[in-house]
């Protein structure tokens, strides 16, 4: 295929995730959207995407035929829903929210700021709409998008700004962007103010880091967030929007809260990466980041080549473009 045909190909993918399905959200009672997105995921969309997610589970274990195609189906699933969340976390009421979202747990009710910890895992949009839910902003901390990168696919361009500018209209307040923004975070906790991030940031893309273990192996999150929340002396929660085991319902899991302060950071970090264990443990359609496995951890770690045989070949991501899609599927994908 030649490279214009490809162009056209991503750009035309990019219309189709980032424009026409969250207009299924839009146009359709959430009854019937739902449902349509439940069909759509027995279709062969995200094909990339897909095998990278089964090829990084079959690196840690075995996984049948019927197995996969249940985890295939559940990961569509995930990327559909995330497409047309951000549409309904800025236009549906908090009445209907509650109606549509499960919510275990609670958050802080305080004049306190707290920080909230997410994975790249289910979909953030509506669980930031339930932190923000009782008049508090809540500000996203994130990355600038690199424009550069993405000069020839202006809809993904397009669409990562239209997510960025969603979730300053839901939290009501800027996004603080990643990068000397400690002083920007400890204001916001100061004023009453929630912080919203992720810690499962590939080691290579952050210098903050602090040994944990995932999936029984010693690994590296990022550890900022926990530092700001043990200085400015103010409370974790650990969030998550995910599926019911029928995948009929979402959950929205917020955990008691954590003390940061007074604690090493290492055992706060090994608490977080528990509760990612856990949900992996679950739900592994629900992760994005499987095929980045070897970001992770060190070579060698999963060896087994019988785990992996009905994933496949691993796909590439080595192409400025692909590289420019996966940090913004990793930045967002979870908002």
């Amino acid at each position: 295929m030649s490279s214009s045909a490809v162009s056209i190909r991503r750009n035309l993918l990019d219309i189709l995730h980032g424009f026409a399905l969250p207009m299924i959200a839009f146009a359709l009672p959430w009854r019937w959207a739902f449902a349509t997105y439940r069909a759509l995921a027995h279709l062969p969309l995200y094909s990339t995407r897909v095998a990278m997610m089964l090829e990084g589970i079959g690196r840690t274990r075995r996984l049948d035929a019927e197995e996969a195609r249940r985890l295939s189906w559940r990961h569509r699933l995930y990327l559909l829903l995330e497409a047309g969340d951000a549409a309904l976390a800025q236009t549906r009421g908090s009445a209907w929210m509650r109606r549509h979202l499960r919510r275990v747990g609670d958050f802080p009710l305080g004049p306190e700021g707290y920080v909230g910890i997410f994975f790249h895992y289910g979909t953030g949009f509506w669980g930031m709409r339930a932190m923000a839910e009782h008049g508090r902003v809540v500000r996203l901390l994130g990355r600038t998008i690199d424009r550069g990168a993405l000069r020839h696919r202006p809809f993904l361009l397009r669409h990562g700004e239209w997510r960025y500018a969603v979730a300053e209209k839901v939290g009501r307040g800027p996004m603080i962007m990643s990068g000397g923004a400690r002083r920007q975070i400890a204001e916001a906790l100061a004023t009453g103010q929630a912080l919203l991030g992720m810690v499962d940031v590939p080691p290579g893309e952050t210098h903050t880091l602090s040994p944990v273990t995932l999936l029984g192996h010693p690994t590296h999150f990022s550890r900022g967030m926990v530092e700001m929340a043990a200085q400015s002396g103010v409370p974790l929660v650990v969030l998550s929007v995910g599926l019911s085991a029928n995948a009929r319902e979402r959950v929205l899991e917020v955990s008691k809260p954590i003390v940061a302060a007074g604690r090493p950071t290492q055992h706060v970090m090994q608490e977080l990466a528990s509760h990612l264990d856990r949900h992996l443990a679950r739900d592994p359609a629900g992760w994005y980041l499987w095929g980045w496995l070897d970001a992770f951890f060190a070579p060698g770690t999963f060896v087994d080549p019988d785990n992996s045989a009905t994933a496949g070949p691993e796909p590439t991501v080595d192409d400025a473009d692909e590289k420019a899609e996966a940090a913004i599927e990793r930045e967002d994908s979870t908002l």
